[in-house]
């Protein structure tokens, strides 16, 4: 064997080149941190009364966010409370439209109710009456009641609807003529009596 071509290292060479190959890897890792140090950007330092006033300006952006919420939201009620009062409107008015004709049809009721009670009443009546006194006691029934008069209405009284019942009165009408009838008879009273008391003056 040829002893010129056999290659061995010492421990203290091997060593010593594991420490220079370490250390040329330590000044390359420095070197890189150094350059990339000396190329960053380096960041604005931000003082605390900085961090203050633009923690106030967020603190005041919310807070103008927050009233133009509410602003929109009343905005909204209001338009809904508007389109609201008009349609009670339009329904008050249709209902008390309603509520006339009702009126008018229960008037129309009445009378022919009335006029053919009358009849009913003829048909009721015996052709011989059972008492001495020629009189019929027996009452006779009639084909109609009145138990209720009263329509649905809608008054507004300022800003309120209020919904509630109008009474009709079905004998307003005969009411009146007796009222009339009252008055005829109070005035042809009054004209006798001053015309006793004239004669009674004239006779003194």
């Amino acid at each position: 064997m040829d002893e010129r071509n056999t290659c061995s290292c010492s421990p203290e060479t091997s060593q010593n080149l594991e420490v220079e190959s370490s250390n040329t890897y330590t000044s390359f890792c420095l070197a890189t941190f150094n350059f990339l140090l000396a190329n960053t950007p380096r960041l604005p330092q931000v003082t605390t009364a900085e961090l203050q006033t633009e923690v106030a300006k967020l603190e005041k952006y919310q807070k103008e966010l927050l009233e133009q919420k509410l602003l929109i939201e009343q905005q909204i009620l209001q338009d809904k409370v508007k389109h609201g009062v008009q349609e009670l409107e339009a329904l008050a008015e249709h209902i008390n439209a309603l509520a006339g004709q009702l009126e008018a049809e229960m008037l129309k009721f009445k009378e022919i109710a009335a006029d053919v009670n009358r009849s009913y009443h003829k048909i009721q009546q015996p052709q011989e009456p059972k008492d001495k006194s020629g009189q019929n006691n027996c009452r006779p029934l009639n084909i109609w009641e009145v138990h209720c008069s009263s329509i649905p209405v809608v008054i507004k009284r300022g800003a309120k609807f209020i919904l509630t019942s109008k009474i009709i009165n079905l004998f307003k009408a005969e009411s009146e003529i007796d009222a009339a009838k009252q008055a005829e008879a109070a005035q042809k009273r009054r004209k006798a009596l001053e015309h006793w008391l004239a004669e009674q003056q004239n006779k003194q």
